[in-house]
Formats: structure tokens, sequence, C-alpha cells
């Protein structure tokens, strides 16, 4: 199944406060629930010096080798002055679409009503709607960007 375009909403989220030259971006946890083989290391901010560990129960999402190569790629980030416990940059040109809901509410993607409209104006010539449940125009849209590809029939 294809992403759907991001919104704008989305993409405010991002933004650049270390300059970094890949652009704008969000933090994103390097800490999960449940403990991990391997999971349970120390994290040395390279600003300060500063030693970080994860709680009980939880484990770094990233294996050792994984997180030295991230920290040396600038992609950890230890807070304006180093001192913060460490998140991954996720960068928003690395960034795909957003995954469809699997619940489609009308507010996004329409209604009858809505459709019986979209008809009229594609067909003012229609005096009856031919069918009991048409289906909106930005519905079918966006069920066709799921769908289809590029070339598709």
């Amino acid at each position: 199944m294809n992403d759907l375009p991001r919104t704008e909403e989305m993409n405010a989220r991002y933004k650049n406060p270390d300059n970094d030259p890949r652009g704008d971006w969000k933090p994103g946890d390097c800490i999960g629930n449940g403990e991990r083989k391997n999971g349970n290391y120390t994290v040395i901010s390279p600003i300060t010096g500063k030693a970080f560990t994860v709680p009980q129960g939880k484990h770094w999402v990233y294996a050792p080798k994984k997180m030295e190569q991230l920290i040396k790629d600038n992609r950890i980030y230890f807070g304006k002055d180093g001192n913060s416990i460490p998140s991954v940059k996720q960068f928003l040109s690395e960034m795909g679409g957003r995954k469809a809901s699997s619940l489609l509410m009308y507010d996004d993607y329409g209604h009858t009503d809505m459709a019986k409209k979209d008809l009229k104006k594609l067909f003012p010539e229609l005096e009856k709607i031919p069918f009991p449940t048409p289906k909106p125009v930005k519905l079918v849209k966006t069920l066709a960007k799921l769908g289809t590809n590029k070339g598709s029939v």
C-alpha cells in the first residue's frame, strides 16, 4: 500500500536547532520498553562527557556499535548544552509519506451527501443520483493514491 502525502501540520514539527546541514529534524526516542540483550550500556555525550544509562526495565533501541555510528554521524542529539538524554534525529528529508489509517472518517474523506454534491457538479445533467451510496471524490482519490503506482491502469 502506498503512503499518502504528508500534511503541513506533520512537517511543522520538524526544526533544525543545531543547524544540521541535512535540514529540519525532530527528536525520536532512543529508549524502548523492556530489557533486551545488549540494550543496557552507557552512552557518553561527546560534548560534555556526561554518561547516560537507561532506567531499569528499559533498553537503548540501538546496539552499542550502531549507537556509536549514529553519534559519529551527528544523528544523536544530546540537547543544546550536551547534557540531555540522547535522542535520535529523524530528518524530514528522509521521511516518507504518512501511513493510511484503517478508519476513514467522514471529516477527512467525505460522506454520502458530499458524494451526491460531487456527482451533481461532475454531471449537472443528472436529475437523480443513479445509486444509493455514492462515494465522495475525495475518498476515491485517496484510495487511488493508496492502491496505484505510476503507470497503473
